[in-house]
C-alpha cells in the first residue's frame, strides 16, 4: 500500500504533462524498486532508500533515497538523482517538488536533449509558478567535450513558457573565454510560432554589389502565415518579396511568392550581360510570381494548380532570390513532390487540374496549360493547350485473365497569332494475360483509336474538320527463369538471377492518307506498320543471411526492334533493325549506385543518345565516408553535358567539396562551386566560392550545432 501511494505521486508528477487526465487509460504502467521502502508515522512520510528505482516504459527516474511528506505534499529527492525521459536525461544532487503549486528546486543540474544534442547546466533551476522558470549561473552548449568549444554562460536566466526569456550579463564563450557580453537579452520562449524579423541574409558578388535581404514573419494563424521580404542590392536597387503559405490539411495547402525589381536602364547588349542571355531586355519592372496549390474539392475531386511567370529571360539567372545563411522560402519541388522548372528553362509552366478518381478503377481530369515564353519574341507562336479533359474507365471480366479500358482526351489549343484548334482521340483497349505452357504467358492487346480535328483557318473560311481512325494490335510471348548462387562478397550470402525474355509482334495502322498532322495534336500516333520487339531482362539480387528479403544489385534490359513492315512512316526499311537500347543500374553495397542507358543507331552507325550516372561513396585516411558524384548526358548533335560532384570529409576534421557543371558542346563552364572548411562535434566553418555567369561571389559560414548556421556570399 505505501509503495503504490509514492508510486501514484510520482506518477502524477513526472508523466501528468504528457498524458492528460481525459487519456488515463493511456498512461504507462509504473515499477518502483528500493532497498528499504518505510513509513514514518510521526512525520507522516514516505521513504524509498537506497537504489531506487522508478520506471515506464522507455522512461526512468533513479536516485539515493526519495521521501514524500504528506502533510505538505512535498516530494523530495537526494543524492544522484537522475530523470530519463526517452532519450532526454536530467541528473542533479537534490530536488524538491511542491505538488500542491506544481513548482520545483533542482540543484547542481545537468540536462541533456538529445534533439540538436544540447547541453544545459544550472547551479540552481526553479519552477517559480505554472509557467515561469528561474536558473542560476546557467551555461547553454552543444559540445560534449570538456572544455567546450562553444558555450553560452548568463549568472540568471529567468522563462515565461510562451512568453519571453531575459539572460543577465550573458557571455559567447570559446573553451571557457569569454568573447563576447551583453548585460540583458531578451529572446522568446514561444512554444507556437511568432510574428517578428527573421535573421537577416548579406552577401557580395561581383554583378549585383552590396546584397542585403531582411524577412520580416508574420504568423497569421496557425495554418496559414506571410513573409515579405526586403532586398537591397547597390548596382541594381532595391527589390521587395511577398510569399504567402497556408496548410488546411496534409494535402490541402499552397504556397504562393512574389518578387518585385524596378531598374531606370534597359540591358546593355555587351559585357557579362550576354553571359546571361544574348536576348535583349527592354522592361524597367522585373518580376517573378510562382507559386503551387493543392486543394481538396466537394464531391472528392481534387485541385493542383502550378503557375510561374517571369517578367524576362534574365531575372532568374541575375536576380533569383537567394538562400543564404538560414532557407526561408520553401522548395516547391520538395514540400509539393511534383517537378519546377529550372531556370535555365525555355518555357514557365503553368497549369491547373481537378481531377476525381471513380470507383472500380476510373478516373476523369479536367486540364488547362499556360507555357509563357520570357522572351520578347514579338507574336509568340507557341501552342497553349489551354482546355483538356481526359478520362478513363476499366472493366475486369469476372473469372476470365481480360480487362476492358475505355479512354477519351479532348484537347483545345490556340497561339498568340489567332490560330486555334480542338482534337478529341477515343481509345477503347482490350488486353489480356494468358498463361500458357505452364512456364510462358501469352499477352495480346487490341487498342482502337478515334481521332477528330478541328482547325479554324480564319475569318473568311470555314472550319476544317477531320476524322481519322486506327489500331493497334500486339501479342507478347514471355517467360521467366531464375536460379540462386552462393556469394560471398560486398556483405552478400547468396544472389538470384531472374532473366525474362519476351517477343512482342505489333502492328500499328493509322489512317490518315494525305492528311497532316495538325499543329494542335500532339498524340502523334503513327502508321508504323508491323514490328517484332525482342526485350532482355536481367535483374539480379542478393540476400544478407539475417535479412528478411532480398535487395537489387544490379539490373540489365536489352531492347532490339526489327520493322517487318515500315507502314507509311519513314522509320525505316522492311528489315532494318531499329536502334538498341541498353538500361544498366549496378548497386554492390547500398550507398553505390551506377545508372547508364545507351541507344545505338544501326543505320547510321553511332550513338543516338547515352547517359550515365554514378554515385561512388569512398574512404581515405579512415575518415568518415566521401561522396563523388559523375553525371554525362549526350543527344544526338544537341546536347552534351557533364556535371562533377565531390563531398570529402578529411582528417583532422576538414571538409572539402566542388560542383561543376560543364556545356561540352560549347565547351564552356555553366557554373562552378567550390567549398573549404573544418566540421567540429559542436561547430563548423566553411568557406565557398561560387561562379556562374560571369559572376563570382565568395562566402563565409559559421555552423554552430543546435543553433543554425551564420555567414553568407560576398
Amino acid at each position: 500500500m505505501k509503495s503504490a501511494y509514492v508510486l501514484i505521486l510520482i506518477l502524477l508528477l513526472l508523466y501528468q504533462p504528457a498524458y492528460p487526465e481525459t487519456n488515463t487509460s493511456l498512461k504507462p504502467p509504473i515499477d518502483i524498486e528500493a532497498d528499504v521502502m518505510s513509513y514514518d508515522w510521526e512525520n507522516n512520510e514516505y521513504i524509498a532508500e537506497g537504489n531506487v528505482t522508478v520506471k515506464s516504459d522507455s522512461d526512468s527516474l533513479t536516485a539515493d533515497k526519495i521521501i514524500f511528506k504528506k502533510d505538505l505534499n512535498q516530494l523530495e529527492l537526494f543524492g544522484d538523482v537522475s530523470l530519463k525521459f526517452k532519450q532526454d536525461i536530467l541528473k542533479a544532487s537534490y530536488a524538491r517538488i511542491y505538488l500542491e503549486n506544481k513548482t520545483a528546486i533542482i540543484e547542481d543540474a545537468n540536462l541533456f536533449i538529445k534533439e540538436n544534442n544540447i547541453h544545459i547546466k544550472g547551479d540552481l533551476i526553479e519552477k517559480t509558478g505554472e509557467a515561469t522558470y528561474r536558473i542560476e549561473h546557467c551555461i547553454v552548449s552543444t559540445c560534449d567535450q570538456t572544455p567546450q568549444a562553444w558555450s553560452i554562460y548568463g549568472s540568471e536566466v529567468e522563462i515565461t513558457v510562451d512568453g519571453y526569456g531575459k539572460v543577465y550579463h550573458s557571455t559567447f564563450r570559446t573553451n571557457d573565454f569569454p568573447l563576447l557580453y551583453s548585460p540583458v537579452v531578451i529572446f522568446p520562449a514561444k512554444s507556437k510560432r511568432q510574428s517578428g524579423l527573421l535573421i537577416p541574409r548579406i552577401g557580395f558578388s561581383s554583378r549585383l554589389g552590396t546584397d542585403i535581404e531582411l524577412p520580416f514573419f508574420w504568423n497569421i494563424s496557425t495554418s496559414s502565415d506571410f513573409t515579405f521580404y526586403q532586398r537591397y542590392m547597390s548596382n541594381k536597387g532595391y527589390m521587395q518579396g511577398i510569399e504567402y503559405r497556408y496548410a488546411r490539411t496534409s494535402f490541402s495547402k499552397g504556397v504562393f511568392m512574389l518578387d518585385v525589381s524596378k531598374e531606370g536602364e534597359k540591358k546593355a547588349m555587351e559585357g557579362d550581360n550576354l553571359d546571361i542571355s544574348p536576348y535583349p531586355r527592354s522592361n524597367f519592372t522585373r518580376y517573378w510570381l510562382r507559386g503551387k496549390l493543392n486543394q481538396e474539392l466537394p464531391f472528392k475531386a481534387d485541385l493542383r494548380t502550378d503557375f510561374d511567370i517571369v517578367s524576362d529571360q534574365d531575372f532568374l539567372r541575375e536576380l533569383e532570390p537567394k538562400t543564404g545563411m538560414v532557407k526561408y522560402r520553401p522548395d516547391l519541388t520538395e514540400y509539393f513532390k511534383r517537378p519546377s522548372d529550372e531556370k535555365y528553362s525555355m518555357f514557365r509552366e503553368n497549369t491547373l487540374s481537378v481531377s476525381k478518381e471513380i470507383q472500380n478503377q476510373g478516373f476523369v481530369q479536367f486540364r488547362s496549360s499556360y507555357f509563357q515564353r520570357p522572351e520578347d519574341l514579338g507574336i509568340d507562336t507557341t501552342p497553349q493547350p489551354l482546355l483538356g479533359l481526359f478520362g478513363v474507365k476499366e472493366w475486369k471480366i469476372k473469372d476470365y485473365p481480360v480487362h476492358i479500358t475505355l479512354g477519351g482526351d479532348d484537347k483545345y489549343v490556340y497561339t498568340e497569332d489567332g490560330k486555334s484548334g480542338n482534337v478529341l482521340h477515343i481509345n477503347p483497349n482490350v488486353r489480356a494475360s494468358v498463361p500458357i505452357f505452364e512456364n510462358f504467358t501469352f499477352s495480346p492487346v487490341a487498342e482502337y483509336d478515334i481521332g477528330i480535328w478541328s482547325e479554324t483557318l480564319g475569318n473568311d473560311l470555314n472550319d476544317e474538320k477531320k476524322i481519322t481512325n486506327g489500331y493497334h494490335l500486339s501479342s507478347t510471348l514471355s517467360t521467366m527463369l531464375h536460379r540462386i548462387y552462393s556469394f560471398n562478397h560486398w556483405g552478400i550470402d547468396s544472389f538470384r538471377h531472374i532473366v525474362i525474355p519476351s517477343v512482342e509482334l505489333s502492328y500499328y495502322h493509322y489512317k490518315v492518307g494525305d492528311l497532316k498532322y495538325p499543329w494542335f495534336d500532339q498524340t502523334q500516333l503513327l502508321d508504323m506498320g508491323k514490328a517484332l520487339l525482342f526485350r532482355m531482362e536481367n535483374s539480379f539480387t542478393g540476400k544478407v543471411s539475417n535479412a528478411p528479403s532480398y535487395r537489387r544489385i544490379a539490373s540489365l534490359v536489352v531492347e532490339q526492334g526489327l520493322i517487318l513492315d515500315p507502314g507509311t512512316e519513314p522509320s525505316g526499311k522492311k528489315g532494318d533493325l531499329s536502334p538498341l537500347s541498353l538500361g544498366l543500374v549496378f548497386e554492390p553495397v547500398r550507398s553505390l549506385e551506377v545508372k547508364g542507358d545507351l541507344r545505338w543507331d544501326h543505320q547510321a552507325s553511332k550513338i543516338e543518345s547515352s547517359s550515365l550516372s554514378a554515385n561512388i561513396p569512398f574512404k581515405v585516411f579512415g575518415t568518415k565516408e566521401n561522396v563523388v558524384s559523375l553525371t554525362y548526358v549526350s543527344e544526338l548533335e544537341k546536347v552534351k553535358t557533364i556535371s562533377f560532384d565531390l563531398s570529402m570529409n578529411l582528417p583532422y576534421g576538414i571538409i572539402f567539396g566542388s560542383s561543376l557543371n560543364r556545356d561540352m558542346r560549347a565547351n564552356e563552364a555553366v557554373n562552378s562551386s567550390y567549398y573549404l572548411g573544418y566540421k567540429h562535434q559542436c561547430y563548423g566553418l566553411k568557406f565557398v566560392l561560387d561562379t556562374s555567369h560571369g559572376s563570382t561571389q565568395w562566402g563565409l559560414f559559421v555552423e554552430l550545432l543546435g543553433i543554425g548556421q551564420f555567414g553568407g556570399k560576398f
